[in-house]
């Protein structure tokens, strides 16, 4: 049971960064590397999608409390993949859909996934922030892996459409540059990704060691 913990996760996280290579040299969607069909972008998801299969594998017992730590990487994976524009008539996330004249039952439907995802997020704070700030303090390497990702997408949103966000200070951003900045956030997102998968094999290769 011991070498299962240890192995399969670890086989999850080689196989992802395997895949997310490939992707990378040999796919290329219409606008390239880049776009909504673009290898960066379908990286992202493998890799958010191959940091819940390592959690889940590493740590079955501990589902009942950290649910919220795959259930927030699948998350990440469908806005990587735009369901929230995607999966109902209007983008989930924008008032304008609970305001307009979107059927009663797809405002609903939004809302309960907005209310889990809020929830999710707020469980995912009160049951991690501490142990997270623990193992920082002990110089353990996941939580500061953790910490990297979320500035790097913290700063990949600032980037994201960045000249429509400045426009109203009257500050113009040329197309060239939007284009440019448009790259670079979408590979702080790959970045932030790849190291949420690492940061979930190093914490999985350490509580699979005997104390």
């Amino acid at each position: 049971m011991a070498a299962s913990v240890t192995t399969i996760p670890r086989l999850v996280v080689f196989a992802s960064l395997a895949i997310i290579l490939a992707i990378l040299l040999f796919v290329r969607g219409s606008d390239g590397l880049y776009g909504e069909d673009g290898p960066v972008e379908i990286a992202s998801v493998v890799a958010y999608l191959g940091a819940a299969l390592a959690f889940v594998a590493a740590a079955p017992d501990l589902l009942g409390r950290l649910w919220q730590v795959p259930v927030t990487l699948l998350f990440a994976a469908g806005r990587e993949l735009d369901l929230d524009k995607s999966l109902l008539s209007g983008g989930i996330l924008k008032s304008r859909f609970y305001t307009g004249a979107f059927p009663l039952w797809e405002k609903l439907v939004g809302l309960a996934i907005v209310f889990f995802a809020l929830w999710t997020g707020l469980r995912l704070i009160r049951h991690g922030a501490g142990p997270t700030w623990r193992a920082m303090r002990t110089g353990r390497l996941w939580p500061w892996l953790t910490v990297g990702a979320l500035i790097a997408l913290v700063i990949a949103k600032g980037f994201d459409g960045i000249g429509r966000k400045l426009r109203p200070l009257g500050i113009e951003v040329s197309q060239a540059l939007n284009d440019r900045l448009a790259h670079v956030e979408e590979w702080l997102e790959l970045g932030g990704a790849v190291a949420i998968l690492l940061a979930v094999a190093v914490w999985a290769g350490r509580r699979a060691r005997p104390t």
